[in-house]
């Protein structure tokens, strides 16, 4: 999401720079149809009703999974995926807001910047097109490093959905195994060899 905006930011700023031999009308045509597909872009690659059904299944059918050998294996192997919707849900919450943050800063700072640039004459503009180009390269730069300020957190939440269930049934297995090494689970025999001598 953030990578969308941060592409329209940049052409944006290409077609304001260097778009002299662009008609007018072209550059005017062009911003909306950009932030039109980069609105676009984002609910393409907007995975929170994915990510819920993804836990709701995991959840789920592991219960569903372990129910039928033992009840102790079912409520245990239950906790750890309860444990891991939980985990996801938290980190997912944690990724949004900071996100959410992150990208409100960067458009604080835009709007105080065009407040500033608006308020300008026509004199002061031509007197001082090298600060407002200065304090525009400014500008880019702190977007950026807003953009890039969330790729950590975004890395975690994409872990959070491809590891974590992993870790959760690496989990469930290990207590699984343990069980049935105590003695409290019933063995399931999924193959056994054959002799064929003996038939």
């Amino acid at each position: 999401m953030p990578l969308c905006w941060f592409i329209v930011g940049i052409v944006s700023d290409c077609i304001q720079r260097h778009g002299a031999a662009l008609t007018d009308s072209i550059q005017r045509s062009l911003l909306p149809l950009l932030l039109e597909s980069a609105n676009n872009c984002k609910g393409a690659f907007d995975a929170r009703l994915s990510q819920f059904s993804v836990g709701v299944f995991t959840l789920a059918f592991g219960i569903a999974y372990v129910f039928e050998k033992n009840l102790v294996s079912a409520f245990l192997c239950t906790i750890c995926f309860v444990i891991q919707a939980i985990n996801q849900y938290i980190v997912f919450r944690i990724a949004h807001i900071y996100t959410k943050r992150a990208m409100a800063d960067k458009n604080d700072k835009g709007r105080i910047s065009l407040l500033a640039f608006e308020q300008l004459n026509e004199i002061e503009i031509s007197t001082s097109l090298e600060i407002i180009e200065s304090r525009h390269d400014s500008y880019l730069s702190y977007a950026f490093k807003k953009h890039s300020s969330v790729i950590a957190v975004q890395a975690l939440k994409y872990t959070f959905i491809v590891a974590i269930p992993q870790v959760t049934q690496a989990l469930a297995y290990v207590i699984g195994c343990y069980l049935v090494m105590e003695n409290m689970v019933r063995p399931v025999v999924i193959y056994k060899y054959v002799d064929l001598g003996q038939i």
